[in-house]
């Protein structure tokens, strides 16, 4: 989640819980929908973890995650989230790399934001 401590700081530990368990809940559909193991990684990062053969295969997921946030935001406030990926290869076959590998591309994406 983009600026989680911001929210926490600004709006209360509460409204930051709510956004995350409304977060919990949208990756809930996600892993129904795509047959996804998800888990929380930390306080506002989310790990999902799918079986795909092709990067073109992610797309649908990357566009149900879109559309459900979109719906989400009813009664909250505003909030937006970073997605970083990398699809396993030989290379990365020690967790921690690959986890840092998509660290990487999630601050891609939230560089973008800023």
């Amino acid at each position: 989640m983009d600026q989680f401590k911001k929210i926490n700081d600004e709006l209360g530990h509460v409204v930051g819980d709510q956004i995350i368990l409304k977060i919990a809940d949208i990756l809930k559909q996600i892993a129904h929908l795509h047959n996804c193991f998800i888990s929380r990684y930390g306080g506002d990062e989310f790990i999902i973890v799918c079986e795909r053969d092709k990067n073109v295969e992610i797309t649908p997921i990357f566009n149900d995650l879109q559309r459900l946030f979109q719906q989400s935001y009813e009664g909250l406030p505003d909030f937006s989230v970073s997605i970083g990926y990398v699809k396993y290869d030989e290379s990365l076959n020690y967790i921690p790399k690959f986890i840092e590998k998509a660290d990487h591309y999630m601050y891609l994406n939230k560089n973008v934001k800023k």
